[in-house]
C-alpha cells in the first residue's frame, strides 16, 4: 500500500525512463518533459 501525504507534491510521468541511471535521470525527465522542478519545496 502507498501512503500519500497532503504536504508533498506528486508527479505522474507517463513516459519511458531508464531507472538504472538513478533518481537524477528521473528528475531530469520531469524537468525536461513536464517543465516542473521536483526539487521545489
Amino acid at each position: 500500500m502507498l501512503g500519500l501525504s497532503a504536504n508533498l507534491n506528486y508527479y505522474l510521468f507517463n513516459g519511458n525512463v531508464d531507472l538504472r541511471k538513478g533518481i537524477f535521470r528521473l528528475c531530469e525527465s520531469i524537468r525536461e518533459e513536464m517543465s516542473l522542478d521536483p526539487s521545489d519545496a
